[in-house]
């Protein structure tokens, strides 16, 4: 019974570990911890790619999470010819990973340009192309996620064609916590074990969230965003600056008395607003998190589950825009004419001068 018991202890105390790193990737929640240590809540994916042009090929493998939609780690290969051994993408990503691993260690291969593409991937993996890939990851469109990829490593080689072969593999970060051999690993001392039962824990804010009383923010309404489907600008594109259309969903007397200031409350309702974005951040849970100025000191804070929808802006901002643009092309056709007719004056005036 002695063996059976250590069996049994060692299994118990494997499962604990487990749960504990699962723990940490979960950000705290038990219940998801559980799910991935049991392998069947994964969070990430596993794009394999090989490329090729005609002076640059190479592979490269990209850990990536399809949870809070960011890159996680990557490992490159970059060489200045054809690869010896065949790198394939189809296989399991721990095969491809050790692949990538024995060509680094065998050959020659381009230090600069690795280090290039693991920085750039950094950069270009941000908002707007992040919700793309996750899009197109759920989905299973390979063909997609192929495209976005390619797109990518031409702009970052600097190259007009390149052709790549991906392939992607669901797992959890557990997986790859356990698994990989080049993924950096999480510091033992940030582990923590299954947090004790008691009182639920006071949910903090943000240190860079919009706060009432703080930096002349006087009141803060909840607000839901306007819907365009058709001239809506997607919401993974609105950035700072734009001025979109939210309804107030505030019924509190504060926010009534801001509505009627803005002439929109009429006959005990609240009407559309106009607010300029301040900023907007992807949620864990999936959507975006928006803070928007309708009025000095008074903000809109717009709490979007869905992110796959298109934002109505403001029509008149949205008439600006585009006059100042007609206004910039007519000014600089008058300014070319006003020079064309200067230049003939001169060269008339010259002309008589010689002429007489």
């Amino acid at each position: 019974m002695s063996k059976e018991l250590d069996s049994a202890v060692n299994s118990l105390s494997e499962q604990t570990g487990r749960i504990n790193i699962a723990l940490h990737y979960a950000g705290g929640d038990m219940e998801k911890a559980r799910a991935m240590a049991a392998g069947s809540y994964k969070d990430l994916y596993v794009l394999k790619a090989r490329f090729a042009s005609s002076t640059l090929n190479g592979a490269f493998l990209v850990f990536y999470n399809g949870i809070y939609n960011k890159l996680v780690d990557s490992l490159v290969l970059v060489v200045s010819t054809y690869m010896t051994k065949s790198i394939d993408t189809g296989v399991d990503w721990r095969l491809f990973e050790k692949d990538i691993l024995e060509a680094l260690a065998a050959g020659e291969h381009d230090t600069h340009f690795e280090t290039l593409v693991k920085n750039r991937f950094h950069d270009g993996f941000n908002l707007s192309f992040c919700a793309e890939l996750t899009r197109f990851l759920q989905s299973d469109n390979g063909i997609a996620v192929e495209r976005a990829l390619q797109k990518l490593l031409q702009f970052i080689l600097n190259v007009q064609r390149i052709d790549i072969k991906v392939d992607s593999q669901h797992i959890s970060s557990l997986d790859m916590e356990l698994n990989s051999a080049s993924a950096k690993k999480i510091d033992a001392s940030a582990l923590k074990g299954p947090p004790e039962e008691g009182p639920p824990p006071v949910a903090k804010e943000a240190a860079d969230e919009v706060r009432e009383g703080q930096e002349g923010v006087k009141l803060i309404m909840s607000c839901s965003l306007i819907l365009s489907p058709i001239k809506g600008k997607d919401i993974s594109r609105i950035e700072p600056g734009d001025r979109i259309r939210v309804s107030i969903t505030d019924s509190n007397p504060k926010c009534v008395s801001v509505a009627k200031a803005l002439n929109a409350y009429e006959d005990g309702a609240l009407l559309p607003v106009t607010a300029r974005v301040k900023s907007i951040k992807s949620r864990p849970e999936g959507g975006y998190s928006i803070f928007a100025i309708v009025a000095r000191g008074i903000y809109a804070k717009i709490v979007e589950e869905e992110a796959n929808i298109k934002v109505a802006l403001d029509p008149a901002y949205e008439l600006a825009r585009q006059g100042a643009g007609d206004e910039s092309k007519s000014s600089l056709g008058l300014i070319l004419a006003l020079s064309v007719i200067f230049i003939v004056i001169i060269a008339a005036i010259l002309a008589l001068v010689f002429y007489f």
